[in-house]
């Protein structure tokens, strides 16, 4: 060893030990929850469209986190990534950012790739604005596309599939 540094080899469980963390993420497994936590749903909710979500997700077995903006949305989904996002779609109509960005989804979809990638999104759109969600589709991989209001049966579905 050089002076002050040491060089150690650590097994993956003597490692994991080591830095108080389960084996099974070393392991290859990017779920760091228990397989009997429940699934995790992040709404977002930046207009007061989406429907209360909270007898949903009961049923559905899962615990919801709401935001009431992309910016909260984001900081939380690094923080405790979801297995689910819903969110409603609003079109840029050519005052996105230079045309860079589509709708108000764009940029929290990118940061879902790097902190969520697993993370199947739902989409709630206004049907005078469903036309503009295949452009987003093309983009990002989309779990299900729901009109508003939603039906609690689709959302159901969408939630459990």
């Amino acid at each position: 060893t050089r002076s002050g540094t040491e060089t150690c080899n650590f097994s993956s469980l003597e490692y994991a030990l080591w830095c108080n963390r389960p084996a099974s993420l070393l392991a290859g497994r990017s779920d760091s929850r228990s397989e009997n936590m429940p699934k995790q749903l992040l709404s977002i909710d930046e207009n007061g469209s989406l429907p209360d979500l909270g007898a949903l997700c009961q049923r559905a077995g899962m615990e919801e986190t709401r935001a009431t903006s992309m910016r909260k949305a984001i900081s939380l989904l690094k923080k405790k990534p979801p297995d689910y996002v819903i969110a409603e779609f609003e079109y840029g109509y050519g005052n996105n950012y230079a045309g860079v960005n589509i709708s108000n989804l764009d940029v929290m979809l990118h940061s879902l790739q790097r902190y969520a990638p697993e993370a199947k999104v739902i989409v709630v759109v206004d049907k005078s604005e469903q036309q503009y969600v295949s452009k987003l589709e093309e983009l990002f991989t989309l779990h299900a596309v729901l009109v508003l209001p939603p039906d609690e049966h689709a959302l159901l579905k969408a939630l459990t599939d």
